[in-house]
Parts: C-alpha cells; structure tokens; sequence
C-alpha cells in the first residue's frame, strides 16, 4: 500500500510540474508569436502549429512554402496528438532565445514514432542543423542515448529560430514536445526514472514470487498469470523505449511490432487464465467456446502482424476493447454464479481496464494526452497485477480448504465403513485387511487372536432390554481399548462376540492379556439398571497364527473353538488353541 501510495504522489507530483510547464508556456505562446526562453526557466512545452502530410513525400522546402501561405492549422491546448490519422504530420515554432545559455535539449516524449526528424531554422531561412530519430532506425544513430527522442540544439543568445519536426508512424501520432535545459531535463527524467523503476520492480516481483508457485503448486493458473504479467512488462518495456534501448537495440523490424505482439499475448495470457479460474469449462461452457475462439483469433493476429503491420495493428486496437469488456462480462458471471474468487478480479481487471479505455482513447486522439492518460493502462496493470495475485491466492487457499474438506470426508468416510457404529471398534473387515497385510509384509512374525464372548448376554437382554445390553456392549469396547496398546487391533466380531489381533505376540503373551481382560471385565459394572450396578463376565479363545498357508478365517475358526472349549468348562476364562506349529 506505502509503495502504490509513494508511486501516485510522484505521478502527480510529475504531472503538476508539467502541467505548471505547458500552462506558462501556452501563456508565452498567446502572447507572442514565437516561445521566447526566459532566464530562471528550465522547461518548456511550446505551442506548435501542424499540418497533415497526407502523402508523406513534401519535403522540407514545400513544408516551409506551406506555413508561408498559411496552411499549418494550431491545434487546441494540450499535447498535438492525431490518433490514428495520417501516417506523417509536420509541427513548427519558432524560438527566441532571451537567456546567454546556448545549450538547450529539445525531447518528444513518444517512442513508439517510426522516424522523426529535427530541423533548425535561422532567421536567415539557413537550415543550421538536421537530425533523425526513430524506433524504425537503429538505436546508436540517435543523437542522444535516451528512451525517448532527445536532440541537442545550440540556440546563440537573443537568436531567432524555427523548428521544424517531421514526424513519421504506422500507429498511434502524438508529440508531447519539450524544450528544456540539461539540468530540467535531467529532473524530469530521473522523476520518471523512478516511477518507471518502481512499476518494473512491482512486475518483477509478482513474476519471480509466482513463477515459483506455479512450479511448486503445478497449478496452470499461476502460469498463466505469470504469463500476464511477463507479457505485460515486455509490452510496458517497449511502449516506454526501455526494451529498445537496453534489449533489443538493433532489432528495428521486431521492435515496430513487438507492442502488438506483447498485447496479443497478454490478451491470450488473460483469456487462459480467466477461463481457467473461473471454471468455465464445467460451469459456463459457452462463455468457455468464446473465450477459446477469442484465443485462436489474437494467435491469428500473431501471424498477420509478421506478415501486414497495420492491420495487426487495427485488429489489435478493436480486440483490446472486446476483449476487456469479454473479460469484466465474465467476472461479473462469476460473481452472480457465487465466485468469491470472481470479486477479486472484477476488481482488478476493472481498473485496468479504466486505465487501457484511457490510455488507447488518449493514442486514438479522442482524449487529450496528459502524465495521467499516458500512463494510465500502466498504473491499472500493476495494480491488476497486485489485486489477481491476492485473488489467485485466495482461490488456491479455497481450493485446498474444499480439498482439506474432501480428504477429510473421505478419511471419515472410510472410518465408518471399517468401523463398528455401536462400540466404535473396528468391524471384522478391517481386521482381516491389517492381518493379511501384516503376514504378507513379514512373513515369519508372531500373530496371535482373541476370540471373545459376553458371557449370558442373551440373559442381560432379556432381563433388562436391549437398551442395557447395547450399554454392555459399548462399555465393553471401551474397557478394551484401555486395556490394550494401540499396535493392536480391536474389533467386533459379531452380535456380543469381540476379536482382538494382536501383532508380534506369541500365544504365551496373548494368553496374559486374555488373563488381564477377564479380570479387568469381571470388575467392571457396565450398567445400572433399575439403580443395581450389571456385572458381567466374558469367555475368551486364543490361538496363534501357524504361518505359512493359513488364512485368516482358518485362524479365525482355530481361536473360536478354542472360545468355545472355554464357554464348556465354565466361561469366564481363557482357553487356548495350542502352540503355533
């Protein structure tokens, strides 16, 4: 919050300086017919007359005919900005320079122009200086090594001079022109500098943290939200003339079209990922069948942008509108369909979407172009970025709540399918799974079972009701699972028949337990009914696994009748199938 704050007060803080700026030199410029430079100013935005090119052949000796006879139009206050219009405009003003500093820098703050080209004028019509730029002309033949078109101009004192400025371009035309001193203009761009280190930084940020979630989450959405951010970064870097200056400065033919490849990919970057988070697949499968096709037609615009620039460029320019309502549409379908994950992203693709109507309606000449049109699409994605990552952790943090929720289910699930509902002992199933599981992942081990049987249960019943019997039954179960350490396996056999697994113990240690279990039973009143404590006892049968080819069930047969001889002579005892062998 402290870093998005810092960036918008230096934004504005930008914009006011400017503004301040461009107001007095519109003031200068009504006054007087040329820009007079005054001592104590550092920058300047000059009023400048401009004429359409429609053929793009007038050289500069027509142009000057032109203005001679009147044919420049002056354009309303603001930033000149042409839109979509003719592919070659011409400005002019004139200079008087009224200060002794001979040094000045002239920069037109738009990099994505193709060619623009600088003539200085004298007072004697003598052109005195003639210089080019352009995102179409290799980087290092620009007069100043800067992101944006900056050009020397040596300006004598009490000197007058026209400026003459062709400017050339394919896309969007503007020409925010600023004449300044060396030292305004380097406050200016370390201002900008910084703002634009911090957007950077942000994405940055954003694409490392969640480049590792995606790899260690193996979640699709995360990549293709890395996807986003990366596309839109490159498509920031390239609008600003930081790509061509630090990454691709020869690269004149990618450069002209990489703003239209970058948004072409975040547009597929988006649509993936909008259908992805939003399950639209399952929940809403036309909305899915046009996201897909919007997908497979910005993948087209990919092909004709390397084959036809400028009909990418206008496929490009109506899809951004499209897409972007396409995607706020969605949102809002998610949030009505109960998405609380579609709130988050409501939330930041409407303010990107805010900020791209403005900054693509400043371009196409519609808006007047200002700090906070210029970068209005930049300051919406990174706070977009901020917002999805925020929106897709909470999604993630839903999901494994609803697969926490699932897995938990299930385990209870299977716990009531293994489990006696009465007792809450295992039921004979389950025994029988850990018996063939232990004897087959140790062979030679020790294993011995407990048959046991409620002595007279059918009497209990039928004295006191079943309701005091079932209370024998649980208090039985858990006397048991006291009595007994939790490496075995305590389950109900069967109506008051109870069966104990116990692993690694040899018929001598199971026959001690028995031994204890009858005497921990016989001291324990399991009901009170009609106030009298129910006392009760139980029989029980031990026998020992033989190992080798015996099942359970014959085991299971061995210690019943073992339970059995018990119940013969007497009940309320142990009596024991034989030694394994």
């Amino acid at each position: 919050m402290g870093m998005r704050k810092t960036i918008w007060a230096l934004l504005a803080l930008l914009y006011m300086t400017a503004g301040l700026s461009a107001g007095l030199a519109a003031a200068n410029g009504a006054a007087e017919a040329a820009l007079t430079l005054r001592e104590g100013a550092h920058a300047y935005a000059p009023s400048m007359e401009l004429y359409r090119d429609a053929g793009g052949d007038m050289t500069l000796a027509d142009i000057r005919s032109a203005h001679e006879a009147g044919r420049f139009e002056r354009p309303a206050e603001g930033i000149p900005n042409d839109g979509y219009g003719a592919p070659v405009h011409w400005a002019t003003f004139r200079i008087v320079n009224d200060t002794d500093r001979r040094e000045w820098l002239l920069s037109v703050d738009y990099p994505p122009l193709d060619r623009l080209e600088l003539y200085i004028v004298n007072a004697d019509g003598e052109v005195v200086s003639e210089l080019a730029a352009g995102d179409a002309l290799p980087f290092v033949e620009r007069p100043m090594p800067n992101r944006n078109y900056v050009f020397p101009l040596e300006l004598p004192e009490g000197q007058t001079a026209s400026v003459y400025l062709r400017a050339e371009t394919e896309g969007a035309l503007a020409l925010p022109v600023l004449l300044s001193t060396p030292e305004g203009f380097a406050g200016k761009e370390q201002s900008v500098a910084l703002l634009l280190g911090c957007y950077y930084g942000i994405m940055l940020i954003m694409i490392i943290y969640n480049s590792i979630l995606a790899v260690s989450l193996r979640s699709k959405a995360y990549l293709y939200y890395v996807l986003i951010n990366i596309s839109t970064l490159f498509l920031y870097l390239t609008l600003n003339g930081t790509a061509y200056q630090y990454i691709w400065p020869n690269a004149e033919w990618w450069n002209n079209r990489a703003i239209v490849f970058f948004i072409c990919l975040s547009h597929i970057a988006a649509l993936l990922f909008t259908r992805n988070i939003l399950n639209m697949k399952q929940d809403n499968p036309r909305l899915y069948k046009t996201f897909t096709g919007f997908v497979a037609l910005e993948t087209a615009n990919l092909a004709v942008l390397a084959i036809d620039y400028p009909i990418g460029l206008q496929m490009s320019i109506y899809s951004i509108v499209v897409i972007q309502l396409l995607m706020l549409a969605a949102c809002l379908m998610g949030w009505k369909n109960g998405s609380h994950t579609a709130k988050y992203f409501l939330f930041g693709w409407g303010a990107f979407m805010v900020g791209a109507m403005l900054s693509s309606m400043s371009d196409a000449g519609w808006l007047p172009m200002t700090w906070w049109t210029m970068y209005a699409s930049q300051a919406g994605s990174a706070f977009q970025a901020v917002v999805l990552s925020w929106g897709l952790a909470d999604h993630i943090q839903r999901m494994r709540k609803e697969k926490d929720k699932a897995v938990a289910l299930m385990k209870e699930s299977r716990r009531l399918a293994d489990t006696d509902e009465l007792t809450g002992l295992y039921n004979r199933r389950y025994v029988s799974h850990v018996f063939e599981a232990s004897t087959r992942a140790r062979p030679g081990r020790a294993v011995s079972l407990m048959m046991i049987d409620v002595d007279h249960f059918k009497k209990v019943n039928d004295t006191y009701g079943h309701e005091a019997g079932d209370q024998v039954l649980r208090e039985l179960g858990r006397l048991m699972k006291s009595g007994f350490p939790r490496t075995d396996v305590l389950g109900r056999f069967g109506g008051e028949e109870f069966m104990v697994l116990l692993p690694d113990t040899t018929i001598e240690g199971a026959r001690i337990a028995a031994d204890r279990l009858i005497a921990s039973v016989r001291e324990q009143p399991f009901a009170h009914p009609k106030g009298q404590p129910l006392y009760c006892t139980v029989s029980i049968g031990v026998a020992q696994w033989k190992g080798g080819d015996e099942t359970f069930l014959q085991l299971i047969r061995r210690a019943d009748e073992a339970l059995y001889e018990a119940k013969r002579e007497g009940r309320n005892r142990v009596s024991v199938a034989g030694k394994a062998g």
